[in-house]
This record gives structure tokens, C-alpha cells and sequence, in this order.
């Protein structure tokens, strides 16, 4: 059985990411040409690429979900032979540190230019695809569940491998889930619904309800640590973090949740290394320097501080976004 499309899941999947406007392109449009240097040398002209399918993985070579979306696209391609019918590059602000980074080749957008020019304002990775000719067909915004298999069947359509009727068929959802996942689903819809609207016990009844029924589930252990903060148990509030965490290492917001729980506890060392597994898994957003900032605040450093609580206030008047992964 195949993964739902990325497409119609990737909101959900990033766990409250918020949404982005990608591209005010639509399918069939023309897409602005750029120049844009290589990192190993060169130059590469989007027009100058016309003639096959282009992919252009948008990223940050030092964030998680950038690398693993460059990965999967590097395997989705390598699996189905398509390396002689599709050119594909990633194109990053910053050039890379280390050797051997990306298979394809890297393009480097200091100005981040041609970031705006295609929509890509805030989450990443950001995947656009368009056809021989330069038209836009596609967009993927962030990396989450079904990523590969988007890839690889919009990549199946532009090589001429289904046709457009093949290519909606595989988008179709799959089975529905069985009927004791639907309740768990609507358990903790319900526990972050009430914790959202401040009947909080109510909310860890159900939480801890949950975890009765599934005591792998990170949700009901994020959902606890982030009522305790509330309450101003913080002890209590680490304990569901952290066990948040070894369950979904992968899970932004529980790095995030800890994080302030550590800062109001006064541990900012610990603090640091938890905005840090943020900054691994989603890149930089306004909580995540507002954070650095109490960060740099409890240890004295007064300027840096100020530039992180500055860069916040940028980002937010820029993207209107308190974070990229914020309270579900």
C-alpha cells in the first residue's frame, strides 16, 4: 500500500508548520529565469537547463529535514533511473562547509532572490518542479509523511512514464485507518482542543487517557509537558518533554517545548543544546531566537541577546509567524 501523497498530508505531517505561499504560479505558468553560481564553480542559467524536467530542492544544507529531503529525491531518482532525463539542483543562501553535501549540484543564492521571487518565505525544504519547458507543475513545502513517493510519481508524469490519469489515481488516500487508531486521532484531537481553550483538566484526563492506550505516543507526552508549563510544574513539564523526545527524536515542537522549560529552570547549557536540536531538525524562526535570546540574556550577553530578540521582531513582522513548529 502506498504512502498517502505528500501533497495533501504535508500541513498535518510537519506537526503545525505553518503554511507558506510557495508560489502564486499556477500549473502551466512561466517561472522566473535566474543566473546563479555553483558552489563547486560556474554558473547554471534556468534557461539554459530548458529541455528536460528541472527539480529544484529550495533548502538549508544545515537543517535535518533539508538534508534528508535532498536524500530521498537523491534515492527516488537513482531507484527509477531517471538521472539521464531529469536535471536537478538545490539552491541554499549560504555556501555549504563540508565536501560532498548534496549528489547534485549546489547553487548559491546569497541575496535569496530567487527565494522570493518563487515564494519560498519561510518553511524549508521547498521542492518545485517544473517541465522541459520551464512551466510550473509542482510544489512540495516542508518534508514530511509520503515525501518519496510524491517525488518519485510526479517525476513518473513528467518523464512520460503514467499519464495524468495514473498520476491523480496514485494520489487517491489510502485504506482508512483501523478503528481503534480513528479513536486515538480523535482522543487527542479532543485533549488539544480542551487544552487549547484552557479546560485543562479535562485535557489531561484524556492525554493520560491515551497514554493508557498507547504509551508510545509523543502527542499525549507533548501535550502533557505543555499543560504543566502552563501550571508551572516544570518538573513535570520535562519529564513529558524528554519523554517526548525519545519517542519522536524527530518531533520540532518537543525540542522547542523543552527548551523553555529548561530556560525557566535555569539550565540554559541544557537549553542551548535543545534550541540546537531544533535548529538541526527545522531551521531558525521567531521563538527559536526569542529563546536564544533569554539564552544569551541569563548568561550576560547583552548584544547578543538584543540581535536575537531583534531577529525575532524581523521575522514576524516578515512572515506574521510566531514559529514555524508552534502549539498545536
Amino acid at each position: 500500500m502506498r504512502k498517502l501523497a505528500f501533497t495533501t498530508l504535508a500541513l498535518a505531517a510537519l506537526s503545525g508548520a505553518a503554511s507558506a505561499a510557495v508560489t502564486d504560479l499556477t500549473l502551466g505558468a512561466p517561472t522566473p529565469p535566474f543566473i546563479l553560481p555553483r558552489a563547486d564553480g560556474g554558473q547554471v542559467s534556468l534557461l539554459g537547463e530548458y529541455g528536460k524536467p528541472i527539480v529544484m530542492i529550495f533548502g538549508d544544507l544545515n537543517q535535518q529535514h533539508s538534508r534528508v529531503a535532498i536524500e530521498e529525491t537523491a534515492a527516488v531518482i537513482d531507484r527509477n533511473g531517471f538521472g539521464d532525463e531529469v536535471t536537478t539542483f538545490v539552491i541554499v543562501a549560504e555556501s555549504p562547509t563540508e565536501p560532498a553535501v548534496s549528489p547534485f549540484p549546489i547553487l548559491i543564492d546569497a541575496s535569496r532572490e530567487t527565494f522570493a521571487h518563487y515564494g519560498v518565505v519561510s518553511v524549508l525544504p521547498c521542492v518545485i518542479m517544473l517541465d522541459r519547458h520551464g512551466l510550473f507543475v509542482h510544489s512540495l513545502v516542508g518534508h514530511g509523511y509520503g515525501f518519496a513517493d510524491s517525488i518519485e510519481d510526479q517525476l513518473q508524469f513528467l518523464t512520460g512514464r503514467i499519464t495524468q490519469a495514473e498520476l491523480l489515481a496514485r494520489r487517491r488516500a489510502p485504506e482508512p485507518p483501523s478503528e481503534a487508531l480513528t479513536g486515538l486521532q480523535r482522543r487527542m484531537h479532543l485533549a488539544d482542543q480542551m487544552r487549547q481553550r484552557g479546560l485543562l483538566d479535562e485535557a489531561k484526563a484524556e492525554y493520560m487517557g491515551i497514554l493508557e492506550e498507547d504509551p508510545e505516543s509523543s502527542e499525549a507526552h507533548l501535550g502533557l509537558a505543555l499543560i504543566e508549563i502552563g501550571q508551572g510544574d516544570m518538573e513535570s513539564a520535562e519529564v513529558h518533554a524528554r519523554a517526548a523526545i525519545e519517542r519522536a527524536a524527530s518531533m520540532p515542537l518537543a525540542q522547542k517545548t523543552l527548551a523553555r522549560v529548561l530556560i525557566a529552570k535555569g539550565d540554559t547549557g541544557a537549553a542551548a543544546e535543545a534550541v540546537e536540536a531544533f535548529l538541526d531538525i527545522a531551521g531558525e524562526d521567531a521563538e527559536t531566537h526569542y529563546l536564544q535570546g533569554r539564552i544569551e540574556e541569563e548568561r550576560g550577553n547583552r548584544n547578543a541577546a538584543i540581535e536575537h530578540y531583534r531577529a525575532a521582531c524581523e521575522d514576524m513582522l516578515a512572515n506574521r509567524e510566531w514559529g514555524l513548529f508552534t502549539q498545536p
